[in-house]
C-alpha cells in the first residue's frame, strides 16, 4: 500500500510538471506572441505605418540645435517621460490633439503629412521647499522641442514647469535625513496655448 502511495505521489509531480512546462510553452509561443502582434496592431491603428517605420531610425537624443524660424504647416506630437528616447506609445494622459478644434487643420499622426515634429518630455526642475530633515521638493518641467523634420534639428525649445505647490513635508524613515520628492501636475494647457502661439505666428499673417 505504501509504495502504491509513493508512485501516486510520484506520478502527480510528474503531471504537475508537465502541466507547468505546457503553460510556459503555450504562454512563450502563443500568448507572448499574440499579445506582442495585438498591441503593434494597436500602434500602427494610432500611429500609422509610415509614422512607426520613421521612429524606429529616428533617434531623439542625438539632434542638433538649429535655431530658425518655422512656420508650421502639420505637425506631429510625441510625448514622453524621457529626454533620452522619443518611442512612440499610447499612454492616455498626454494631450489628445485630436479633440481640440483650433488644431484640426494642424494636427496629423501620419509622419508623411508633418513638416513639423513636437517631441514633449519630462524633466527635472528647480528644487523648492525647506524642510527641517534636509529633504529636497523637486518640482517637474515639461520641455517642448519643435523639430524640423527635413533637416532634423530642433529650431525652438521652451520649457514649462509643472504646476502646484511643493509638499508641505517630506516624511523619511526615522531617523534618515534627505531624499527627494518629485511633484508638479502636467500644465497640459499651457502646452496647447505654447504650441497654439507657435503656429499662430506664422500662419496668422
Amino acid at each position: 500500500m505504501k509504495k502504491t502511495e509513493e508512485n501516486f505521489n510520484f506520478g502527480g509531480i510528474l503531471i504537475i510538471i508537465a502541466l507547468i512546462v505546457l503553460y510556459n510553452l503555450y504562454d512563450v509561443y502563443y500568448a507572448e506572441p499574440k499579445q506582442k502582434k495585438e498591441e503593434e496592431k494597436e500602434l500602427v491603428d494610432y500611429w500609422s505605418k509610415p509614422t512607426i517605420n520613421f521612429f524606429k531610425n529616428f533617434n531623439c537624443s542625438n539632434l542638433t540645435s538649429d535655431e530658425k524660424d518655422i512656420s508650421i504647416k502639420k505637425f506631429i506630437v510625441v510625448e514622453t517621460y524621457s529626454s533620452k528616447t522619443c518611442d512612440l506609445s499610447i499612454d492616455y494622459n498626454f494631450i489628445n490633439f485630436d479633440n481640440l478644434k483650433f488644431f484640426e487643420n494642424y494636427y496629423t499622426r501620419n509622419i508623411n503629412d508633418a513638416n513639423v515634429i513636437i517631441w514633449i518630455y519630462m524633466e527635472e526642475g528647480n528644487e523648492e521647499g525647506s524642510y527641517t530633515n534636509f529633504a529636497k521638493a523637486i518640482r517637474y518641467r515639461s520641455v517642448i522641442n519643435y523639430i524640423d523634420k527635413k533637416s532634423k534639428t530642433i529650431y525652438k525649445k521652451e520649457k514649462l514647469d509643472y504646476l502646484g505647490e511643493p509638499p508641505k513635508e517630506i516624511r523619511t524613515k526615522k531617523g534618515n535625513f534627505g531624499g527627494r520628492q518629485y511633484f508638479g501636475e502636467k500644465p497640459k494647457k499651457e502646452i496647447i496655448f505654447a504650441i497654439g502661439r507657435e503656429i499662430e505666428k506664422y500662419n496668422s499673417q
